[in-house]
């Protein structure tokens, strides 16, 4: 063969083999891009995207000084896999023998890692503040502790303990039913943005429960962090990408002053304990049972609370991580009701510091022809007649008082004084209506809730001829009568019968009166600011309220504050004995002691105001079935004002009082 032909060969060969690589290499494309299309299409759709919403650090709580009372902290929590339990289910029982089973019992770390919160991708935390010697110990026995860490995470930490965990409050799981609020007042984001989706509120969210952590739960939450994880169709994460970081929620200041809180608290606590000492009365000589009681301090200037102690308190840290079920159930069968706030939620007839509206609408209506029309009193009061039914009303002890115009009725608590009042005012309703004494306890804010902002407030009630007949429709059992008697107006003006109020309407009354007679919403809070600001220079500021004002002139309020004044400072005043040696704020104030159904016992109240003739404060302190208020409140009340004042405190002592 020549040379030529060969070479022809080699070209015809190659060109063969070029043709055959190309036609092959076409036909697998047209079968990938025709054929096989629909495989390649599905493919992608066995990795998913999924995307996780970590919680953000939530804000702190300070005192209206700046100090800290909530914090984060960083904890050392344990972390379990869930698909490593699914496999190794004797992984939990080992665990909880290593953590101690009483405080971490198998079904209660089960439940936590069935928590619906948790990504199935990610470690569930079950157990927080693990010590490093647990966690060395987990870690050099991994084998036998499989999907089980130790991870850095920030929590709740309650730097005073205690202090104030009525008004601070908890946080824990959402419900459905705070969801399908939540969701009502914003409606959840599209979908289409993951980090607006993150940002709203979703099932099992933590936030906040009670207190300010719920009041104020939308500034506290913080602004989650958002990660996309793309995942295979076995689970398997492939990458990771983060959208965004968290962002630490806003620091809320409290009006509340710490220093004086534990005062308020502690003095609280050594009240109830004195009272506990005590006899009911000489003829029921039961001890008192005081279980529990309130104290409240507010600024007569603009509405602020200083100070708002309730007793039993609860130990806010007990939340942390989510409280035990037994930790819980404990708290709830307890009969004293530790997670009541009562400045807010305990609702008490307001016994003789009633007296205050009563004279009032006495004078302003001319019931109370003058602050010096002097009233004989005998001891008892008997309703002119006709009358039937119960037709004779007396002083504590049925003690007679004399001539009595009407500071010296406040001083020595003059019942009879104030039952001729409203018997008059009954008797002339023609004139002067049927509900002058309640209209004006109303304008102190009575019957109403003050505003502050925390979660479930008590509205209390002035009762009336048409709350009676409404009480009657709702409750026929517990109130069988819808009409109104005589006799029904004679207990009202000594703050009996079916008006009560809480401890925070009663402080906001006092603190109208002493201001001159303005209303203010209650407030809880002074400002809120960002995380990186200590010194609150740049917040948003939370300002006072204006509710209502009335008019409050000299010819009105002077008696009333006089005869207010000396109920503390006189000789015969009620809270006198309390007052023996008291050199602080001169204050003004009133004693007052609450009728309860049998089998309980009276409730010991104290309202006052100080500097007597310069307001600032104004208080309340109610004690349950404490007794007389001069002989267990107004004791309570005197070490508050000691600390108000600058002077040492002492101890709470019991004294003798009538009322």
């Amino acid at each position: 063969m020549t040379t030529g032909g060969a070479t022809q060969l080699r070209l015809t060969v190659v060109g063969v083999v070029v043709v055959s690589l190309f036609a092959a290499l076409l036909t697998r494309l047209w079968y990938l891009q025709v054929l096989d299309a629909p495989t390649f299409v599905e493919a992608p759709k066995r990795n998913e995207v999924r995307i996780l919403c970590e919680a953000a650090p939530r804000g702190r709580i300070r005192d209206r000084n700046g100090l800290v009372i909530v914090d984060n902290e960083l904890t050392t929590a344990v972390t379990v896999s869930k698909k490593t339990v699914a496999e190794r289910p004797e992984t939990l029982p080992r665990l909880s023998a290593l953590l101690g089973s009483a405080g971490h019992p198998v079904a209660e770390l089960q439940k936590r890692l069935d928590d619906p919160r948790y990504s199935n991708l990610k470690p569930v935390p079950v157990a927080f503040g693990v010590s490093t010697e647990k966690v060395i110990f987990m870690r050099e026995n991994s084998l036998t502790f499989p999907g089980v860490d130790a991870v850095p995470l920030a929590s709740r930490r309650y730097p005073f303990g205690k202090l104030a965990s009525h008004v601070v409050g908890t946080v824990g799981p959402i419900t459905k039913r705070e969801l399908d609020r939540l969701r009502a007042d914003k409606p959840p984001a599209d979908g289409l943005d993951p980090v607006e989706e993150c940002r709203d509120y979703k099932e099992n969210d933590e936030i906040g429960k009670t207190g300010v952590e719920a009041s104020f739960d939308a500034e506290l939450r913080g602004k989650p962090g958002v990660v996309a994880l793309e995942v295979d169709r076995k689970g398997k994460v492939l990458t990771e990408r983060r959208l965004a970081d968290p962002v630490q929620g806003d620091d809320v200041w409290l009006t509340i002053d710490s220093r004086l809180q534990a005062t308020a608290e502690e003095s609280l606590k050594l009240g109830l304990a004195r009272a506990r000492e005590r006899r009911f009365t000489n003829e029921d000589p039961r001890f008192l049972r005081a279980p529990g009681g309130s104290a409240v301090v507010v600024d007569v200037t603009d509405g602020a609370v200083l100070a708002m102690a309730s007793a039993p308190d609860f130990a806010p840290g007990d939340f942390v991580g989510g409280i035990s079920t037994v930790a819980f159930q404990a708290y709830n069968d307890d009969p004293n009701k530790p997670l009541t706030n009562r400045a807010i939620q305990g609702l008490y007839p307001p016994a003789s510091t009633f007296k205050l509206p009563t004279g009032l609408a006495g004078l302003v209506k001319g019931v109370i022809p003058s602050p010096d029309f002097r009233y004989y009193d005998k001891g008892f009061y008997e309703i002119p007649p006709p009358c039937s039914g119960r037709c004779d009303f007396q002083n504590a002890g049925r003690t007679p008082h004399g001539a009595v115009n009407l500071r010296e009725a406040l001083v020595v608590s003059s019942d009879t004084y104030f039952y001729d009042v409203g018997a008059k005012f009954w008797i002339g309703r023609n004139t002067y209506g049927a509900t002058a004494i309640q209209d004006t306890a109303r304008q102190f804010g009575l019957g109403q809730r003050t505003g502050i902002r925390l979660a479930s407030e008590a509205e209390g009630r002035v009762s009336d001829p048409e709350v009676r007949k409404r009480l009657n429709e709702k409750q026929p059992k517990a109130f069988p009568s819808s009409r109104w008697f005589i006799g029904d107006n004679v207990i009202t003006a000594i703050g009996q019968g079916e008006t009560v109020v809480t401890p925070l309407q009663l402080a906001m009354e006092y603190a109208t009166f002493a201001n001159g007679g303005t209303l203010y919403q209650a407030r809880i809070a002074g400002q809120v600011t960002t995380p990186d600001d200590p010194t609150g220079a740049v917040g948003f500021p939370l300002p006072p309220v204006t509710k209502s004002t009335m008019a409050l002139p000299p010819e009105l309020r002077d008696p009333i504050h006089q005869g207010l004044r000396g109920a503390v400072a006189s000789a015969y005043g009620t809270a006198a004995p309390a007052f023996a040696g008291y050199t602080g704020i001169p204050i003004a104030g009133k004693t007052g002691t609450a009728q309860q159904p049998k089998p309980q016992m009276d409730t010991a109240i104290f309202a006052s105001y100080g500097p007597a003739d310069a307001p600032r404060y104004a208080m309340s302190v109610v004690l349950e079935e404490g007794g007389y208020g001069g002989t267990t409140a107004a004791p309570v009340s005197r070490r508050i004002w000691e600390h108000l004042s600058g002077k040492p405190v002492g101890d709470v002592k019991a004294v003798e009082s009538s009322d």
